[in-house]
């Protein structure tokens, strides 16, 4: 079974350590609860000056298109959205509460990081509906095949893994 969930993540990282280069990129940051319990403070932080990024990544396996989905499935991924706000809630209570203590960027950096310097904390949530993109994949790689069948070998590289997400 295909953890949708770490491959959007990901992809994420690889987005956000070109554009915040990998040096500030931190995924997967703790904080410690009152208890000494490590917990999951967001899926990546990314501080920069006085503001802090936090990114919270959401996914979910969707196979109807949105004309199909009853009011049931809109509120299943509602849930996820707000899943997500309220875990980005969380990383404005551990930075208020200065219990991140360390940073480590995706390469292995110790960044020094002072919650009492933050003074505003930008929280992203990122839905990734993961049958979309597949679905997406693999209409745009075959309609780019079709219109440039010299490079169609190029375009279709990705379709098999985008038709193995459907099995």
């Amino acid at each position: 079974m295909v953890d949708y969930g770490k491959s959007v993540e990901d992809l994420i990282e690889t987005i956000c350590t070109k554009m915040f280069f990998s040096d500030f990129t931190v995924r997967s940051p703790v904080y410690k609860k009152p208890g000494g319990h490590e917990r999951e403070a967001a899926d990546f932080l990314i501080p920069f000056g006085e503001t802090l990024l936090a990114f919270q990544v959401k996914s979910k396996e969707e196979m109807k298109a949105a004309d199909q989905k009853t009011a049931v499935d809109f509120s299943r991924i509602q849930k996820r959205v707000e899943g997500g706000i309220s875990q980005l809630k969380t990383i404005q209570e551990v930075v208020r509460n200065r219990r991140i203590v360390s940073l480590k960027t995706v390469r292995g950096i110790d960044l020094p990081f002072d919650c009492s310097k933050v003074k505003k904390v930008v929280g992203v949530v990122i839905l990734d509906l993961v049958a979309l993109r597949m679905v997406t994949t693999a209409v745009l790689s075959n309609w780019r095949a079709a219109r440039q069948p010299e490079n169609a070998a190029y375009f279709l590289r990705n379709l098999p893994s985008s038709r193995a997400g459907f099995e």
